[in-house]
């Protein structure tokens, strides 16, 4: 069999030639791995291998794709979505390797999609990409199979035993202080609630240092019960990674945090270029409001376990090259961000740009500079970090939207089963946002009232909108110069933030479309225009495929 780590290169080959347009040469690297591509699909008792495998599908698909020539795709479309069936009840894959692979084939399976759209034809998702997720650990994607008891390798660096306890996901001084109860930057003080936004499914969790009285000051009164039981940390994970890998990552955190906590006045751009990454991939590993594609969650992993220091002093020695990738971030800070409530959340996009709120922060990760749009300071590993200070209704837009997108992706259509959503953190409060049924009307939308409308609709009122709501709903008989007074100095927002805040939450686009009187009717079809299309492009699909063998067969 061929070297792993040479099929690899071939497949970065090809990626970089359609980048480059290079036709000639992408033909004469695509028959090589195809070449490859037979000498392992014969290859189910190595995990590793069944990964390349998938993966050399995926660019074999993408090249035709490119070429566009005679639907050639459309058979290893379907090889590649009966591979993924198989693997439900192969033993050698871990429940990370199995939510890596559905998420490469959900990519392929969407973009050839795209290509029969183009055409007039839509078809729906695969049973096998709809059902994903009914497997897994509630929330925690990253636990290995209960059917494997041995260990697993590290995630990153893939050689040594993935023993690391309590590995931080985002770094203990950049979250701790807002998600504390009582601002501490002290460990294992926080309050925060585990919130899975595509299903409603919510845990509250504390840490060991908050006492019984602190929890009810929160949550309100909490049975004794669910006080005294230990839960598993909200904030780290165990056997993500092995424990030298761990420490490589200290290594990066310790030196941003100087410049993040001002006591140092620079950093390198090499170490926050790094650090930024990390933070995206081991959110992205452990199913944590990041979803990155599965080429930049290798292109990612690649640059960390090649790039990032093995002892501290190497950190002052780092010098990037080409070879750190094409990633950039843009990155803001609000210094007053009224009475929002803070957590760490991201937009769920399994493509570039991946949005995530982090406390006052917003930062924006984009796989390329082309593709950096939003008018802010680029960072990368060539230039000093810069980090643009916004005022509170931007910051506060940049929220709406990443929540708009989450509801696009997550919670527009309803789902009970809240396995293969991602969790997202905020801090404990007793309130958040609100979530709302369209066009039924103002029905509150929680576990116990979903089950008759799975499937249906749904929009989410900002919880500042909802304060407004609610005040506005109490004192009806305010003057409007005491109301806006009320309101300013119960909450913070002056009358011109709030305006504006109402205006661009009523125009936003999920809003608008959702509220429509027409958005049922056009959803049912929607769903009706499937079904004549699936039966039609099931015929189609046979026909490509013994084309396809007839010309194999000359």
């Amino acid at each position: 069999m061929k070297d792993p780590k040479q099929i690899e290169k071939t497949i970065d080959l090809a990626y970089s030639l359609i980048e480059q347009k290079d036709n000639i040469q992408l033909e004469i690297v695509f028959q090589q791995l195809c070449s490859d591509f037979n000498d392992i699909i014969d290859n189910r008792s190595d995990s590793n291998i069944i990964d390349l495998q998938f993966r050399c599908m995926a660019c074999i698909i993408r090249c035709q794709l490119y070429a566009d020539v005679n639907d050639e795709f459309v058979d290893d479309e379907m090889q590649m979505i009966r591979a993924a069936t198989n693997c439900m009840v192969n033993p050698v894959l871990t429940e990370l390797q199995l939510n890596q692979i559905y998420r490469l084939v959900n990519d392929i399976v969407r973009e050839c999609n795209k290509y029969y759209e183009r055409r007039g034809i839509r078809l729906p998702m695969p049973d096998v990409l709809k059902n994903f997720g009914k497997f897994q650990t509630k929330y925690e994607p990253i636990k290995i199979n209960k059917r494997e008891q041995t260990s697993h390798s590290c995630l990153l660096c893939g050689k040594l035993p993935a023993t690391a306890k309590g590995s931080h996901l985002a770094p203990n001084f950049l979250i701790q202080s807002f998600l504390s109860y009582d601002g501490s930057t002290k460990r294992d003080r926080e309050v925060v609630v585990e919130t899975v936004l595509g299903s409603l499914a919510k845990d509250r969790k504390w840490g060991r240092n908050v006492k019984p009285e602190d929890i009810d000051k929160v949550f309100g009164v909490v049975p004794d019960k669910e006080k005294s039981n230990i839960k598993a940390s909200a904030v780290t994970r165990d056997d993500l990674l092995c424990p030298q890998c761990e420490k490589r990552f200290s290594f990066i955190e310790s030196k941003y945090s100087d410049y993040y906590n001002k006591r140092k006045n620079t950093v390198s751009p090499e170490v926050s270029y790094l650090f930024w990454l990390g933070v995206f991939w081991r959110l992205h590993i452990a199913g944590w409001c990041i979803r990155l594609s599965d080429d930049d969650a290798y292109s990612i992993r690649k640059i960390l376990d090649e790039c990032m220091p093995n002892t501290q002093k190497d950190v002052d020695t780092l010098k990037a090259n080409r070879t750190w990738g094409k990633f950039c971030y843009t990155l803001r800070h609000c210094s007053d961000t009224k009475s929002e409530l803070l957590g760490l959340v991201g937009n769920h996009a399994n493509r570039s740009p991946y949005k995530l709120l982090c406390g006052e922060y917003e930062i924006t990760l984009y796989a390329d500079h082309e593709s950096a749009k939003d008018g802010y300071p680029i960072n990368d590993y060539k230039s000093d970090e810069q980090c643009a200070e916004i005022k509170f209704i931007d910051f506060w837009k940049f929220k709406v939207d990443v929540l708009g997108e989450v509801e696009d992706k997550e919670f527009s259509s309803l789902n009970k089963n809240p396995l293969g959503k991602l969790l997202d953190l905020c801090k404990g409060d007793n309130g958040g946002e609100n979530f709302k049924l369209a066009p039924y009307g103002a029905q509150e939308l929680n576990n116990n009232n979903m089950a008759s409308h799975v499937g249906s609709y749904a929009y989410v009122i900002p919880g500042s909108i909802n304060k407004f709501m609610n005040y506005k709903a109490s004192h009806p008989f305010d003057s409007q110069e005491k109301f806006w007074e009320g309101v300013q100095k119960t909450y913070g927002y002056t009358k011109e933030e709030l305006q504006e805040m109402v205006g661009y939450w009523e125009e936003h686009p999920h809003f608008l479309q959702l509220k429509s009187e027409g958005s049922i009717k056009r959803h049912k079809q929607r769903k009706e225009r499937g079904r004549s299309i699936m039966k039609i492009n099931k015929a189609r699909h046979l026909k490509a495929k013994s084309k396809k063998q007839a010309r194999k067969n000359k």
